[in-house]
Parts: C-alpha cells; structure tokens; sequence
C-alpha cells in the first residue's frame, strides 16, 4: 500500500474520532447530567430554566451530529455546526485557552473546522450517493 492510500484515510478517520468523541461527550451528558449543569451559563434559562434539560438537549444534538459525521452524510454542514458548537463552549461555557478544559475543546473545534474544510472524503455517505 502506497503512501497515497495511507492519506486517504486521515480525513476519514479525523471525522470518525470526532463522532466517537461526541458519542462519549453525550454518553457522560446523559448519565450525568448534574454534573454537566453547573457548566450551562445563565443565558441560556431562555430555552429552560432547568439546566439539566440543556444539557439533555446538547446530548441528543452531539448524537444526532455524531451520527451524521460518523456516516459522513451532510459532512461540510454538520463540521461546521459542530466546529460553531466546539467553539462556543471553549470561549463562553468553559473560559477560553487559560483552563486545561478549554485547551481541549479548542483542539477538538480545530478538528471540526479541519473536517469542514475537507468536505466528504471518500469513505462519506455523501461520496457515495453523489457517484449515482
């Protein structure tokens, strides 16, 4: 196997990294959820008042999104909410790039905007349904 087919994996196995790590995000949401809540920030009572119902929402999001980058169907769409989701928590839920937290979910929102970039790869759901 030649180096070229070595490379056609990385964006395949980037997209499948993330999934699993929104998996494992939704998995310790929904198991944890009131552990989860002292991290949901004030402003968002305007969806609930009870932030364990925030957390169960962002869950099932991070399973439907993790699902869909998994299959790699709607993959530039789905990165780039993932990527905006990432983000969002890295700068207003966990304090930016001066906690450990924050540190890594600024890397994991670098991934998704390399996924973003990339598009479907070839072994997407998208790549096959665009060969029809």
């Amino acid at each position: 196997m030649g180096d070229k087919n070595y490379k056609d994996y990385a964006p395949a196995v980037l997209r499948w990294g993330l999934a699993i790590v929104l998996f494992l995000f939704a998995y310790n949401q929904l198991t944890n959820a009131s552990q989860w809540a002292r991290l949901i920030p004030e402003w968002t009572s305007f969806i609930s008042s009870n932030p364990e119902t925030i957390v169960y929402i962002n869950a099932i999001a991070e399973i439907i999104l993790g699902l869909l980058l998994l299959v790699g169907l709607w993959t530039r769409v789905v990165a780039i909410i993932i990527a905006l989701q990432l983000a969002q928590i890295t700068f207003f839920v966990v304090g930016g790039l001066s906690s450990p937290n924050g540190v890594r979910d600024f890397g994991l929102t670098v991934a998704a905007i390399s996924i973003a970039l990339n598009g479907k790869d070839k072994f997407c759901l998208d790549s096959k349904l665009s060969r029809r």
